[in-house]
């Protein structure tokens, strides 16, 4: 046989076996990334509890909250005390509504258990289907809303179930987040009117002291029983460093709706709980930020959280901008594990990492050779 006639075969031959030959020089393994966090004890919990409820039950209700422009309901379950029927709330239900986008709530959430910033409900995602879908539109049927913006918000949302349920096996996207019934409200909302107590405005300047690791008592309010009085107890340096940490992270998500109204709450960490005293005030010890409200996040390119960040923050947690760097890591090292862990589209991931790199750039210019821009005159810290 010609020479011509082996060459095709001799060419594919040689080709399979430099695809399967080893290569001969072997790059040195990376180091292994540690895998996507799964959160503290107490979170997995709360977060099983939640997947656990049957939102199909006859047993459990949906009941509209007033406040706000989306549609947020409580998910309360009925129980019998001294034979009377009784409801009991038992988690918080969103829906895509006015401004809440669904993704931003769990990325978000998720985003403060990877860098141990333990300030946000829980959240997960969960599914309705017909007799869910059905309870639903029955319960916002049942109401009316004084504020434009929810009842167009309410409508909408009653005409695109009603459309959904013509489906042959109907499903609706929802997210459930734990029912906290110990959040009260800060005094006022606003950046401008947190609790002067704690000093926010002088320790976030790096200009300003350092926050005293010291306890003070602050007046509160709960919103469902404003007739009565509580105060509680709470560390001013921790305080102070969750609003950073906080600020610092609602740049990173583009979270602009912190400070509108009622998105930024306070609850009594283990299980504490309010006690009455003799002059009637109920008063309750170590209460910590609650950042409940993340609908906003995540979802336009938006800077006006990075603008409020610079405009009020320059001195920061040294450990926690060490986890954004990690969180800024695992991002280069794993965008597809670490984008389908946040559950976020593709565009919101690339928006998030530029934030990051925009965030991290802010903090290194803060705190070169100036240790007054960390807590307790923490050294800065670089990517080496």
């Amino acid at each position: 046989m010609s020479r011509r006639g082996h060459s095709p075969i001799l060419f594919i031959s040689l080709l399979l076996a430099s695809i399967l030959a080893p290569s001969v020089t072997q790059a040195e393994p990376a180091e292994p990334l540690p895998p996507p966090p799964l959160g503290n004890p107490l979170q997995l919990q709360t977060e099983t509890y939640l997947s656990d409820i049957d939102l199909e039950d006859e047993e459990i209700r949906f009941l509209p909250f007033d406040a706000g422009c989306s549609i947020v309901l409580r998910v309360q379950e009925r129980y019998q005390k001294r034979k009377k029927e009784r409801w009991r709330n038992i988690a918080v239900m969103k829906t895509r509504s006015g401004f809440t986008y669904l993704q931003s709530e769990v990325g978000y959430y998720r985003l403060g258990v990877y860098l141990d910033l333990n300030i946000f409900a829980v959240t997960i995602f969960r599914e309705l289907q017909r007799t869910a879908i059905e309870k639903l539109v029955t319960d916002l049927e049942e109401r009316s809303y004084s504020l434009e913006c929810k009842e167009k918000a309410r409508e909408k949302l009653v005409g695109e179930l009603r459309l959904l349920l013509l489906e042959k096996k109907p499903k609706l996207r929802v997210i459930l987040k734990e029912w906290l019934p110990l959040f009260k409200n800060f005094p006022s909302d606003g950046f401008t009117k947190l609790p002067k107590v704690f000093g926010f405005h002088e320790h976030l300047t790096k200009a300003g002291a350092q926050p005293p690791d010291e306890v003070v008592e602050f007046p509160a309010r709960c919103r469902s029983k404003k007739s009565r009085r509580y105060t509680a107890r709470a560390n001013v340096r921790e305080m102070v460093m969750d609003i950073s940490n906080l600020m610092v992270l609602d740049a990173v998500a583009s979270q602009y709706d912190r400070w509108g109204g009622h998105n930024l709450h306070f609850r009594l960490t283990g299980g504490g709980e309010f006690v009455e005293g003799e002059d009637g005030v109920r008063r309750g010890d170590h209460a910590r930020i609650l950042a409940l409200d993340n609908g906003s996040a995540m979802r336009s390119e938006t800077t006006r959280a990075f603008d409020h960040l610079k405009a009020h923050v320059g001195r920061f947690d040294k450990d926690f901008v060490a986890r954004v760097r990690d969180l800024q890591r695992w991002f280069k090292a794993e965008p597809r594990v670490a984008r389908k862990w946040l559950r976020i589209p593709r565009y919101e991931f690339k928006n998030l990492r530029r934030n990051l790199r925009t965030v991290l750039t802010y903090i290194d210019k803060q705190t070169r050779d100036n240790p007054r821009a960390w807590f307790e005159g923490e050294e800065t810290v670089t990517d080496k």
